[in-house]
This record gives structure tokens, sequence and C-alpha cells, in this order.
């Protein structure tokens, strides 16, 4: 079990995830952040990016703030 700080970028040009550190990424993501669907683009992202399901990944801190927490079940 793994947790990161997140910062999200909503509105943004294009989606991405950015390693910071260790403990750190930045997401940005197209969509705004409206009825969760950013944040379900978020653990999209973060899914393809540690190479793990969706279903493993789960925001447990600031989910309707920009700085998040994550925990990751591997």
């Amino acid at each position: 079990m793994q947790f990161f700080k997140i910062k999200v970028k909503t509105n943004s040009s294009k989606n991405m995830v950015n390693l910071i550190d260790d403990t750190t990424l930045t997401v940005s993501v197209t969509l705004s952040p409206e009825k969760g669907m950013a944040n379900k683009k978020i653990i999209s992202l973060l899914a393809n990016f540690f190479k793990v399901k969706q279903n493993q990944i789960k925001i447990v801190r600031g989910l309707k703030a920009n700085n998040k927490i994550i925990k990751i079940n591997q």
C-alpha cells in the first residue's frame, strides 16, 4: 500500500501525470471538476501511470479539492 500527494490542474490543454518526487505527483486533466468526472479521469490516468487496475486506487482525502491524497493497493 502506497500513499501519494496529488496536485490537480483541471481544464488543462491535455491529460498527463508528472512525478515530482517519490510521494508527490501533479495530474492535469482536460475536464472541469463537475459531478466527479475529473476525479474519475484522475483515477484512470493514475491507473495507467502506475500500471494497476482502477479499483486499486482510492482518493482518501481531498475529494473536492485540488490537493488530494491517494492510496494505491498493489
